[in-house]
């Protein structure tokens, strides 16, 4: 696959197409750590909702703890997008029971939280997949000051808007647009290789 004939965006695609069959077999960010040219988002993501893999082109939200920015974002989100927010205050919930509704609604393929959620009964009876720091009953009512679909640092690691983003039980990776092709065209080899080593 060459991107100069396809465009970035298009092979991105593809490659959301390409991965989401092998997402079932549960180790997908582990062969792409192994073999590609990842980002892992070094959190320890202690709480976890829904369906345990997504994958998805980013939509990245940066807030200082308040929701309204994260209200913005997501009616302009398409399905298949995944939504990253990172929050400034650690001790509070940036996200619960309405803002997952409506992200469903829009057919968000998964919510990445660096940060606080609340609302548990409400995102354990859905399918949404939602990964974040942990859980806090209280939200922020400080004034909402925030940025939309700009870099983000989450843990350690840079997340571009429009990477893909790549999780399972082993944990978050982006995929930066620059290992699109590499991944594309390696995939398929890198799977049979650690299907093969699996049987030995």
């Amino acid at each position: 696959m060459t991107g100069r004939t396809l465009g970035v965006e298009a092979v991105g695609d593809a490659l959301v197409d390409a991965l989401r069959p092998h997402l079932g077999d549960g180790d997908l960010t582990c062969i792409l750590s192994d073999h590609a040219d990842v980002r892992v988002l070094d959190v320890d993501w202690k709480a976890r909702f829904g369906a345990p893999t997504f994958v998805g082109r980013a939509r990245t939200v940066h807030t200082n703890g308040g929701v309204a920015p994260i209200r913005t974002i997501v009616p302009t989100l398409r399905r298949g997008d995944v939504l990253v927010v990172r929050s400034n205050h650690p001790s509070v919930a940036v996200f619960g029971d309405r803002l997952a509704a409506a992200a469903t609604t829009r057919g968000v393929a998964g919510v990445v939280i660096d940060g606080m959620v609340r609302d548990v009964a409400a995102l354990e009876a859905g399918t949404l997949p939602v990964v974040a720091r942990g859980v806090r009953p209280n939200r922020s009512d400080a004034a909402a000051v925030g940025t939309h679909d700009t870099r983000l640092a989450i843990g350690s690691t840079w997340l571009a808007p429009h990477d893909l983003v790549v999780g399972d039980r082993n944990g978050v990776v982006g995929i930066p647009a620059s290992s699109f092709e590499a991944i594309f065209d390696g995939l398929d080899g890198w799977i049979d290789a650690e299907q093969t080593a699996s049987e030995r």
